[in-house]
């Protein structure tokens, strides 16, 4: 609607604001034109005064080489004084750009200054000036041939001068408008419809590289903008991933279709002990010094070859010899087409988290043991004091009825025998718990005596021989005599009849438990015991030394006792610097094994013989 009210076409229109856009390009500096603001001006300048200087040369030479050429042409048919004039013009912007070449090598800052380009658009316009002579002075009185040599060497030089000014538009611009605006005023002189057709042609000719030189330049223009933005994007990137490093444990990668790393930050070389330069190329998995056996690489690698994202991968690696968790989130990445490219991903080191929480499983799961602990105590518990109160309630109520008096005195002997035994029963029980409590509380106290070993076995196996007949079970012990012992005589004898009266109990009948006391390589006393009883499976062994477990489910019914006797044993070795152990063969049978340390035991000084056997 403009257009149609002003009277112009759009075609005009828009030719006026390119015209506007071109002479802003051209005529105005970078630093101060709006559109070019966001680039360097120095650092641009350089770039077009570095590759002017790598173009410029070719056509130096070809000046210094044409001009003397055409001048003697010239001369020799013209005759004329003006030649000279113009040998003298074309030397002139030689020199300034030789000048302004030795500036350059002299030059310390890495940007061109304005006054640089200001030079370079002088050689140009004198360059020009130049060249516009040559058509200016020699067309009109030049014959036919001579006519064609000029209108064809200022045709030539103004393409190769605007071409190779480009980098500097006005100075190309200037050059190129000077020369063939002479040559198309020259032509023009001599009249008729050729004169005018070629002066449009050259004028014509002349927009048309004037054009191609804009052109050139805004594209040069764009390549800055799109350079220097690239640049502070990168800036800004790097800034972020800087502060996303500092800030926090976490660090980026990205590897290719092969799963070769080609980025890693500088927080995962830090982790794995390696510069960001020796980790591409590496695989993660290689990177992490790890192998597929690790936690997570199999499943990890799996998701990688279907190409789907990865989300919280747990992987287990090895760094300078530690075990360390990692925790690996990517996504896939595509081309446009489709074509898989790899992927980029996220990392962060979970160790201390890791290590947190399977301490808070092994937590919880200790409490879950507590638990069921004390929900077996409880079982157990209710089980082994009700048996022997039944006893001691139902017997004591006989005697103490009138019915009693219809007793015999052998059936009351035996009920008051059964009533004593079940006290004793019971008083063991809790001497037990009791027992166990104080050394949990670590108030327990130990009355230290020296006896000879021999002698304090050979009590313990008196002390069981009542319970091995009952059993049928034989004693066979192997002792050696002046053998002594600091200790707990009373703590030390209840491990060694805890360790006896086991061997009876879980003995088959007619079988043999062994006592012997060994001689070990650094001098400590062991007090061995062996059986041929039912034997511990393998994955009992781990917790039979736990406070109220028997080595199986059910064996407390089959077995009476409330599984405290090894835990008190043992840490009432322990207590004494010693230990107690277990070596057992399921349905073979058991050997258990008390030690002493060096420091309590005082050897006999000769060989001393062993003592007879004691069997019952």
């Amino acid at each position: 609607m403009d257009s149609v009210e002003t009277g112009r076409s759009p075609f005009f229109s828009q030719l006026q604001k390119e015209g506007q856009r071109a002479a802003d390009l051209v005529f105005t500096d970078l630093d101060t034109t709006a559109t070019t603001s966001n680039i360097e001006p120095g650092v641009f300048r350089t770039s077009q005064v570095n590759t002017l200087y790598g173009t410029l040369p070719l056509f130096v030479l070809a000046h210094i080489v044409v001009v003397p050429a055409f001048a003697s042409a010239i001369a020799h048919q013209l005759q004329t004084a003006m030649t000279t004039w113009w040998l003298t013009l074309s030397i002139v912007p030689v020199a300034l750009l030789v000048i302004l070449w030795c500036h350059l090598s002299r030059r310390n800052s890495p940007g061109a200054r304005v006054a640089e380009i200001r030079w370079i658009e002088l050689s140009g316009i004198l360059f020009g000036l130049s060249w516009a002579m040559f058509p200016a002075a020699f067309f009109a009185p030049a014959d036919a041939d001579l006519r064609i040599l000029i209108v064809a060497g200022t045709l030539a030089a103004s393409a190769m001068g605007t071409f190779a000014l480009s980098r500097v538009p006005a100075a190309a611009i200037v050059f190129c408008a000077l020369i063939t605006g002479s040559l198309s005023f020259s032509v023009s002189q001599l009249g008729g419809p050729t004169a005018l057709t070629f002066t449009v042609f050259t004028a014509a000719y002349g927009l048309i590289l004037a054009g191609m030189v804009l052109n050139q330049h805004r594209d040069h223009l764009q390549k800055a903008l799109d350079a220097q933005e690239m640049h502070h994007q990168k800036d800004i990137i790097a800034l972020l991933l800087n502060d996303f490093e500092q800030g926090t444990s976490d660090w980026l990668f990205e590897c290719d279709a092969n799963g070769s790393l080609i980025y890693g930050s500088a927080r995962l070389g830090e982790i794995v002990g390696k510069s960001p330069q020796d980790i591409k190329g590496l695989t993660l998995l290689d990177a992490a010094g790890a192998d597929a056996t690790h936690v997570g690489w199999v499943e990890f690698y799996e998701t990688m070859q279907a190409r789907e994202p990865v989300v919280a991968r747990h992987l287990e690696v090895d760094l300078a010899g530690k075990t360390c968790h990692w925790q690996i989130s990517a996504r896939p990445l595509f081309s446009e087409n489709g074509v898989f490219r790899g992927y980029r991903g996220v990392g962060r080191d979970i160790t201390a988290e890791w290590e947190t929480d399977q301490k808070l499983i092994a937590a919880k799961e200790a409490a879950e043991a507590a638990s069921a602990a004390k929900s077996q105590f409880l079982a157990v518990m209710s089980h082994e004091l009700r048996t022997p109160l039944n006893s001691i309630v139902g017997f004591s109520e006989i005697l103490s009825s009138r019915s009693e008096e219809t007793l015999q005195p052998e059936v009351r002997l035996d009920y008051a025998k059964t009533i004593l035994n079940s006290s004793k029963h019971l008083q063991t029980l809790i001497t037990d718990i009791l027992d166990a409590t104080r050394i949990e509380n670590g108030t327990i106290a130990l009355i230290e005596q020296d006896i000879d070993a021999a002698e304090l076995v050979e009590i313990a196996v008196k002390m069981c021989r009542d319970q091995a007949e009952k059993a049928d079970v034989t004693l066979v012990a192997k002792l050696t005599d002046g053998i002594e012992i600091r200790a707990d005589i009373t703590r030390i004898k209840q491990v060694i009849l805890n360790l006896l009266t086991n061997a009876i109990k879980f003995s088959l009948t007619g079988g043999v438990v062994n006592i012997e006391l060994l001689r070990t390589h650094d001098d400590r006393l062991a007090l061995v015991v062996r059986d041929g009883g039912i034997g511990i499976k393998s994955e009992d062994l781990g917790r039979i030394f736990e406070p109220f477990v028997q080595a199986e489910d059910g064996m407390a019914r089959r077995f009476s006792g409330i599984g405290l006797g090894l835990s008190i044993a043992r840490k009432i070795a322990r207590l004494h610097g010693g230990d107690v152990t277990l070596e057992s063969q399921f349905g073979v049978g058991t050997t258990a094994r008390l030690e002493l340390p060096r420091s309590r035991v005082t050897w006999p000084r000769k060989s001393a013989n062993p003592a007879p056997g004691v069997a019952a």
